[in-house]
Order: structure tokens, then sequence, then C-alpha cells
């Protein structure tokens, strides 16, 4: 029987451990009885065993000491505390961050901030404001009290005031009431307490509140204390390290459904708040006793312990006696030192005075104290002149900003600087100079000084300019040899720089020596040498790396599309006739092309023979011509061929369509005319222009569709003539190609020239701003010329370019197409607003009109209507359609009435736009956070966001949007349950309420455009 007895117990151990809670405990901190705080929290335990099945919690009420002690040990789990306590335990990575913040439950209502408040006896005639502080005894219950020191000791920061160096503070202990009555029987002259302790004094019938004045007095919107300071997130709940994140977000969850507890007189928790202002107040404050406090300590203690320890006292006596018989020794000694650092400053004069290479001594800003003799001979600036002036003095100009920088990074960081650099003297003249700085630093490591020496290395560079000449130049041209070449493409090799490399060699040279004189047939390289210079660009290299053979690093951006042209340009100069010494002279050329880089590793003799084997394949088929080795090049190449004639084809074929996209006025719903847009079809797929207008930019394929368009655009303006639409105008893209093409107006006249009835007027020419600005002076006189025809030009995508304010004025347009990106992103950046009501502006100013391209919603047409842009096109009023879709498309257009009733707006009131931008801006954060597309949570509070701060600064701005503010509260107010499910693991319910916040954000929108309109 006894054995069973032990089975039985043995299971009863091990089912009452399985089936046991996890257990978890609450630390709080507690200013007052253990008993009267768990009676206070004992409902807040009650609830969470309650709905918990699977955790169990007990709460420990603990002090400062006992808190510090408690989580260094782990012998609490969650952690309930005061703002300072918390970030002071986050800033030693002992606590994790905020799960909730505390509310608390102050006469009825429930508040989720506190500050503080800093009051005076009603007597106090001299103490009026914060600036009057100064000198006062201060009272306080302890300078780790948030809301009863801190927060009022750093709004005396902000004005300038140290509580600790500036006033005398007396620690009254809490409670709060202490610091009260001893301002109150005028012990102190000024107290620092916690908000509502006041309200509660006086509901107690302890304190009347007319017996004192409060000072710095503020006034928040639904904070029902009185308050001197701003206001400061309540007490946050964290949790140790040690806890699993799903315990700790499942108690969040709880914490955030608690019901109402108001009967506990608990307010309940909420999403946690941001305490890095709390942290910037410790920051700022230093978080220290004031002197007065410690020299209490220090006057104590000696009135403790000076009996005590007399003996000691007499011991420390002798003991300084010692020291300073030590001192005075030691003070000899020094005295000795100084006399051997004088006779050593003798000698470095002398050295300083009789050296060759020049010495500058400057302070830390480089201004000059002090120039050696050599100096002087060197740069030819007298001492008097150099002194006082900066070394800018000596600066050539030779040297970008980024060498100076480097110059002066390592003087920061290392302490020194070498090289090589060019100096001006006084008469002007650059030269050379090997230049050491130093550094010199004071005992506390800082820099204050500098000392600089450097020679004249003239002679030496010209020396080495000599042999350098002798090494990597050829003798006859003068141009580098192969040793120079090989060099300069290990640099460009090793910085990754794309370039085509070109062996040329001169077709059976051997044979024209032989022919003509060994003399004639070196003035022939050096007239072939400079018809190859003549063709290159400044950033190409050219060099001689052999009797007869060249090699050419030819850069370009487009080097597979434009190699050949080139390739056939240089084939074409080598064979024109040449006369020297009365006799004509001709020679052909075989060219070799490699590419770099390639994806093999090359080395640079590597490339060379690349070229050189492709070199000689163009002589075995019968020079006077070019081959490829990069095989992938070739087929590149090929395809690109290919491409063009699959182009040329479709135009033959007539592949290609035109579509016409309306462009419109927004207020009256006028359709204003058409813009042309070319469209491949091809095996009954619409091909985007993206893919193939390409591939032909620079191509004469390029002027020939560019007249397939005009042509369809003519035909189409010729069938409108004496019908509704008459008065229309369509616009034809043109290309930087077409525009700039010297054949482009003889080929417009000679096609304008079939159509004699058309009015031209109603003919518009788009070009791209970037385009224009290729050759200005050309494109101007291509626009004056069509304007005498009657064509106007737009100017597309206006705002892309970086010379368009600059050339604004010498282009004679008549129109601006603003580039649909600053229309598309509008909700994304406000700064967009600013860049169109400048443009708009601009062009106002020039006399020119403005259309929109990318209205692609409402919301973007009111926007531009609101800044005085009517004229738009987009996907919002109509996709490019064929012209047979036209009439029916423009029988059934007509404007939204949004648009009908939009006004341009004041100029003043812009700025209310830009409002409205961030506020939407700040909506797109919020849901791209939701979503988890974005880690970075924007300010939550309706006070705190972008939106409030804007207003807040700018009383009119908040005047004319009071209106709104409750419908931007209750956004935010929203956004923080969102949050709050996001982050407590309920993504999905966020997800679904999103489209309810931007519901509130859209009616809040048309709210501001109704107050604009009425304003306007």
């Amino acid at each position: 029987m006894r054995f069973f007895s032990y089975i039985f117990v043995l299971l009863a151990l091990f089912f009452n451990t399985v089936l046991a809670k996890e257990h978890y405990t609450i630390g709080i901190l507690s200013f007052r009885s253990p008993e009267v705080t768990l009676k206070q929290w004992q409902p807040l335990i009650d609830y969470l065993e309650n709905k918990q099945a699977n955790y169990s919690f007990t709460l420990k009420p603990l002090s400062f000491v006992e808190l510090d002690v408690a989580i260094k040990n782990q012998t609490i789990d969650f952690l309930l505390t005061n703002p300072i306590s918390y970030i002071l335990f986050k800033e030693k990575n002992l606590v994790n961050i905020a799960l909730l913040s505390m509310k608390e439950l102050k006469d009825g209502k429930v508040l989720d901030q506190f500050g503080g408040v800093i009051f005076t006896h009603k007597d106090s005639k001299d103490i009026n404001t914060l600036a009057d502080l100064k000198g006062k005894k201060i009272a306080t219950v302890g300078t780790n009290s948030l809301g009863g020191y801190q927060v009022q000791a750093y709004e005396l920061f902000k004005i300038g005031t140290d509580v600790i160096k500036d006033t005398k503070l007396i620690f009254t202990e809490l409670p709060h009431d202490n610091t009260v009555f001893e301002v109150l029987n005028k012990k102190a002259d000024v107290g620092f307490v916690r908000t509502s302790v006041l309200e509660a004094l006086v509901k107690e019938k302890k304190i009347h509140l007319s017996d004192f004045k409060i000072l710095n007095i503020q006034q928040k919107e639904d904070f029902p204390f009185l308050l001197s300071t701003d206001l400061y997130p309540q007490w946050p709940l964290t949790s140790l390290l040690h806890v699993n994140k799903k315990v700790a977000q499942e108690l969040s969850v709880l914490l955030l459904s608690l019901p109402d507890m108001q009967v506990y007189g608990l307010g309940g928790f909420g999403v946690a708040q941001d305490y890095a202002r709390v942290k910037q107040i410790l920051q700022s404050m230093h978080f220290l006793h004031s002197d007065e406090h410690k020299n209490s300590e220090i006057f104590e203690f000696f009135d403790t312990y000076i009996d005590r320890y007399l003996y000691e006292l007499i011991l420390f006596t002798t003991l300084l006696f010692i020291f300073i018989v030590f001192i005075a020794y030691q003070l000899r000694l020094a005295n000795k030192k100084l006399k051997a650092h004088q006779n050593a400053l003798v000698k470095f004069e002398k050295i300083f005075n009789n050296t060759a290479q020049a010495i500058i001594l400057t302070d830390v800003n480089t201004v000059i104290t002090d120039v050696n003799p050599a100096f002087c001979v060197i740069t030819g600036y007298s001492k008097a002149e150099a002194i006082g002036n900066t070394t800018n003095l000596l600066q050539s100009g030779k040297h970008d900003k980024t060498f100076y920088e480097s110059m002066w990074k390592d003087l920061r960081t290392k302490g020194f600087w070498e090289g090589e650099i060019y100096n001006k003297r006084k008469n002007t003249q650059v030269y050379p100079e090997y230049l050491s700085i130093n550094a010199l630093k004071d005992e506390q490591d800082n820099i204050n000084a500098y000392i600089a020496l450097f020679s004249d290395i003239t002679a030496i560079k010209s020396q080495q300019k000599a042999l350098e000449q002798m090494a990597y130049f050829d003798t006859l041209t003068k141009l580098p040899n192969r040793r120079k070449l090989v060099k300069t493409l290990e640099q460009l090799m090793s910085k990754q720089t794309p370039f085509v490399f070109l062996l040329i060699d001169l077709d059976d040279f051997k044979l024209f020596n032989e022919k003509f004189r060994r003399e004639i047939g070196d003035k022939f390289l050096l007239a072939f040498a400079q018809r190859l210079q003549n063709v290159l660009k400044k950033t190409d290299f050219l060099a001689r790396i052999g009797g007869d053979e060249f090699a050419i690093i030819w850069h370009s951006e487009e080097r597979e599309v434009t190699c050949e042209a080139f390739l056939e340009q240089l084939l074409h100069i080598s064979i024109q006739t040449l006369s020297i010494d009365a006799q004509s002279v001709s020679s052909s050329v075989s060219i070799g092309v490699s590419f770099y880089p390639q994806e093999a590793i090359l080395s640079p003799e590597k490339l060379i023979r690349q070229s050189d084997q492709a070199m000689y394949n163009a002589k075995m088929s019968g020079k006077n011509q070019y081959k490829f080795f990069d095989t992938n090049t070739e087929k590149q190449l090929q395809t690109f061929h290919k491409d063009i004639q699959q182009i040329h084809n479709a135009l033959i074929s007539q592949e290609f369509l035109v579509y016409y996209q309306p462009k419109v006025n927004m207020h009256t719903g006028e359709v204003l005319g058409f813009e042309a847009l070319v469209r491949w079809q091809r095996d009954e797929q619409i091909i985007s222009p993206a893919f193939f207008l390409p591939l032909i930019e620079n191509h004469s394929l390029m002027m020939e569709l560019g007249e397939y368009v005009l042509k369809d655009a003519l035909d189409l303006l010729a069938s409108w003539h004496n019908t509704e639409r008459q008065n229309q105008s369509i616009s034809v893209n043109l290309s930087a190609y077409q525009v700039l093409h010297e054949d482009f107006i003889p080929r417009l006249q000679a096609i304008l020239q079939q159509y004699p009835q058309l009015d031209l007027h109603f003919l518009e020419f788009e070009i791209l701003e970037t385009s224009a600005l290729e050759d200005i002076t050309a494109a101007s006189q291509v626009i004056a010329t069509c304007k005498q025809m009657g064509i106007s030009f737009s100017l597309d995508d206006f705002g892309t370019g970086y010379s368009s304010l600059t050339y604004l004025k010498r282009l004679d347009i008549q129109t601006i197409k603003i580039d649909q990106s600053f229309v598309r992103e509008l909700f994304l950046k406000a700064e967009n607003i600013d860049i169109l009501d400048a443009i708009i502006a601009l062009a106002n100013s020039f006399n020119i009109k403005v259309i929109a391209e990318g209205v692609e919603d409402i919301s973007q047409g009111r926007i531009l209507l609101h800044l005085g842009c009517d004229n738009a096109q987009g996907y919002f009023i109509a996709k490019p359609m064929p012209k047979e879709q036209i009439p029916a498309w423009q029988s059934n257009w007509q404007t939204p009435p949004q648009w009908s009733k939009t006004k341009k707006i004041k100029h003043e009131n812009i700025s209310i736009l830009r409002v409205v931008m961030e506020h939407f801006a700040w909506i797109d954060k919020i849901e791209l956070y939701i979503k988890d597309m974005n880690d970075i949570l924007p300010p939550l509070h309706h006070k705190e966001c972008k939106f409030a701060r804007i207003i807040e600064n700018d009383s009119n701005l908040k005047s004319f949007l009071q209106p709104v503010l409750p419908q931007h509260k209750k956004i935010h107010m929203l956004a923080q349950e969102l949050i709050g499910l996001h982050n407590a693991g309920f993504k999905v319910d966020a997800s679904k309420k999103i489209q309810e916040l931007l519901a509130l954000a859209q009616n809040m929108q048309e709210d501001i455009y109704d107050l604009l309109q009425v304003n306007s």
C-alpha cells in the first residue's frame, strides 16, 4: 500500500507541474506603502487573471532602490514606472522599448499626459516670471521626479537659468503636499509640483488656490489642470529583456482592451507614446543634485566624524606637508628643464632662419604667424606681407575643392599631410612644391597651430617631364607610345571605365616608303596623326605604338549605336589624298576593334591582342575596312540593324498608328485640341513607343517616322475644315534629330505645300526641353522660321531640364507643358506645390500658356485649378485614342462638377494646399506602415504631425483651418487605433480599417477645398 501511495504522490506532482500556468511578476514603482499600492492595482491583476488562461500575474510594489535591484536580478518580468527611471534603464539596455503608456484618472477625466506647475505665494511681489527665480529658494520633492522637478528645471534651462547653479533647492521628499506647504508657510519662495496636486489639495480643503500665484501658466486643449510646462507622456509599461515577445504582445492586447476601470481609480492603457523628449530633458539637465545639497552633505559628514577621526586628520596634515615639499622639489627640476627648453629654442631659431626649406607657422585658422627667410626667397613675399594673411595667399587655383577637403581630412584625423602641390609666387608665377604640414596640439590633444615646410621642385619636375617624354612619347609624332598606352589602359581598367579600343594599321606602308622617300613617309605619318586628332574628342586617347600602327581609346556613352559611324569616318579620312613635297600620296587603313569591359577579366596586353587579331582579320578580308573582336558586340550590332530594318519595313507597310489624346480646359470643359502620339501595331499587338523610338533617336528613320505622324495629323486637320472641330489644334512631337537636322525646314515646307487650304495656326510642334537645349541657337532659329509660317511651339516635359530658366527667354514658344511627374506625385511630395506654383508664375511672367500633363484623378485637377492652371491632359480626361473615336468621346465629354466650381485661390492661400499635401503624405506613411511596406512610424498624436506643427506656427493658417481641426484629431485617433491593432498582431483587422482612415482624410480634404472656394 505504501508503494501505491508513493506512486499517487508522484503522479499528482507531475500533473500539477504540467498543468501549472506560466507566472509573471509586474513590478511597479511605488511612492506609497506597498499595501496602498497593492489595493489600488489589484483590480488590474484580477482582470488579467480572469482573461488569460495560460499565464498568472502578481504585482510587486518597489521603491527606487528595490526597483534597481529587481531589474538587475531579473526578479520581475514587466515594469510600470515613471518616465525618468524608464529612460535610465533603457539607456543601460536593461529593458525593452515601451509596450504601452498608462492613462491616469483625475477628477473623472482620463489623461495620457502630465506636466509640472511652478508657483509662488500670492504675496511674492518680486516673482512674476521665470526670469525672477534666480537666487530664490525652490522647494521640490527631489531631482528624480519628472513632474515635480525635471520639467520645471527644463523650462528654466530653456531661458538660460541653471536651477542647480542659479537657485537654492529645498528637498521636501514625497508626497508633493510637503512642497506646497513649504511655500504656503513661506519657508520657500517657489514650489515645483506635479500637475493636479494643487487641485487635489483644494478638493481636500487643505489649501485655498487664491493663496498662490501660478508662473508661466500654459493653456493646453483638453487638459483640465493648472500647468506651467509642456505636457509629457504618462508612465510606460515595458518588459525586461528575458521576457518572450509573444507574452509581451498578449499582455499588451489585454491591457489595450481594458474595460472601464474608473471605479477602481485607474484610467487604463494606450499605445506607447514617444519618450524622446523626456530623454532630451535628462540629457540637457545631466540629472545632477544641486551643489548646495552636496555641500550640506559634506558639512554633515564633518560634523559627525571630525572628533572620531582626529588622529587621522593629524596624519593627513603631515602627509600634506610632505606633498608640498615634494612639489617644491619638482618645481626646481621644472626650472632646470625650462632652461634646457630655452637653449633648445635658441638652436631651433638658428635652424629656422638658416634652413633651405621654407617654413610657415600658422594658428588653427591658418593665419600666418611667422615665416623664415627661405619662405621669402621662394615666394617673393616679405615677412611683413605674409604675417596676418591666411595661407590662401599662396593658392594657385590649380587644385579643386576636393583636393583641399582631402588634405584637411588627413590633418584632422592623422595630424599630418604631405605631397606635391602647385602654389603661386607674389609675381603670380605658379610653381610646384613638395609640402609637408603637421598639426600642433595642446595638452588636451586639441589642434592649436600648424607648421608647414616646403621646397621648390620646379627643376625636379622639369627633369621628370623630360624623362617622361623620352619614356612615354614617340619622337616623331610626339604622341604617346606603347608604354604610355598600356599605363593609360591600366588606369581605365582599374576604374572599370567603359571604352572602345581601336588598333589602326596603314595598309602596305612598307611599299609606300619604297615608292616614296623615307622623308615623305615620315611627313605622311605626321599628317595622318593630325587627321586622327582632328576627329577625336579631348577625352579620347591617340597613341603611335609602331612604325605604321596607331591606337585609339574612344569614349562614347552609346558606343554600340554610334561606333560604326565613327569607324566609317576613320576609313573615309584615311583614303583622302595628301600633297607632300609636290607629290600626291594616300593610303588606306585596316582597323581592329574591341570593347571594354567584357565578361572575362582582361589585361591591357590581352585587349591589345584582341584588337590586333581583329585588325589582322580586316587585312585578310581585303584591307580598307574594320573588324570587331567582341562577338557579343557584333551580335548586338546585328540585332540593332535587324530592328532598324523591321522599323523601316513597318513604315513601308504602314504598320504605325497615330493616336490622339485630348487637351481640355478643366474649368469650362472646352476641348482645346489633341496631341498626336505614335504606336506600332505588329502582329495584332500594340507596341509602346518606349520600345522603338530610342532605337531610331539618332537615325534617319526618326525623320521619316516624324513626317509619317505629321502627315496623319495634317490629314485630320484637313478633315475638320468647316466642321465643329475646325478651331481645335493638333500638336505633333519633334525629336532633337528632326529639329536640328539641316533639311528639316525644306522637308517641312515640301509637306505643307500639299495642304494649301490649312490654317497653320492650328498646328503646334512639341519639343522636349532637353532636346531644345542641345543646340539652343539652332533650335531658336527653327522655332522662329516655323512661327513665320503660323506654326506655334510648346516646350514638353518642362521642369526636367537643367537650364529651363536660363534659356526660356531665348526660345520663342507659346506654351509650356508641365512634366507629368510633378502632377502624379502631388500627394506624395508637398514640395511639388511650390514647383508647380513657380512654373505657373514663370509662364505668366513670360505671357506663356501652361498645360499640365499626367492628370489621373479629380483631386490633382482641383489642385492645378486652385494654382491657376486651367489646361490639362491625362488618363482621367481620356487615354490616347484612334481618330475615329474622337467624335464619340467629344460628344460624351463634360468636365466634372468639382472642376467647374473650382476657382483660383489667392496666392497667400497656397500654403494651405501645401499643408493638405503634408497631411496626405502623413496618411501615405501610415498606410505603408500598416501594410508592412515601411517600418518608420510617423508621429501619431494630432499635435505632433507636420500638419499640426505648421499651422501651430501660423496663427492665420490655424484660424483658417479651425473648422477641420476636429476632423484632423479624429483621423489621428483612428490612426492610433490602427497602429495599436497592427503592433498587437491584428494586422488583418488594421488593414481592413485603413479604408475608413482614407475616407476620413478625403472628407477633410473636400472641406478644406470648400473653405478655399469661399475665401477665393
